[in-house]
């Protein structure tokens, strides 16, 4: 969070779900199906707070799928910030096809001078 404020990001937090126990899969069965097991679910609400606090967010808590769809509605309508993109552009090497002419005429030189047109003293 304290990096986040140092670029002047600010942070959304959501609490999803709800406190108590939820299913969760812990293990996949032969058939590709998944065992769940009740594990206990806390929320850390004030966490949550203190980090969207900290950055100058909000803290939102979303029990269900449209109260979450609504916290991004809002989330979504609150601000926008143009951001610099940065395009990296690479550059492939193509220089093999001129460097293997260059061998070849060098190649050719060679063999011209001291086996085809070879002066005798």
């Amino acid at each position: 969070a304290e990096l986040a404020k140092e670029f002047d990001i600010r942070v959304y937090t959501i609490g999803v779900g709800s406190n108590g126990y939820a299913p969760m899969p812990f293990s996949r069965l032969g058939n590709g199906q998944y065992q769940y097991k009740n594990v206990k679910v806390e929320i850390d609400e004030k966490l949550l707070n203190q980090i969207a606090q900290t950055t100058g967010g909000k803290y939102y808590r979303a029990a269900s799928q449209q109260q979450l769809e609504s916290i991004y509605d809002e989330i979504d309508r609150l601000e926008k910030s143009e951001i610099e993109v940065t395009v990296l552009q690479s550059y492939g090497e193509r220089f093999h096809p001129f460097a293997l002419a260059a061998l070849l005429l060098l190649a050719l030189e060679m063999a011209l001078r001291y086996v085809a047109l070879r002066s005798l003293p």
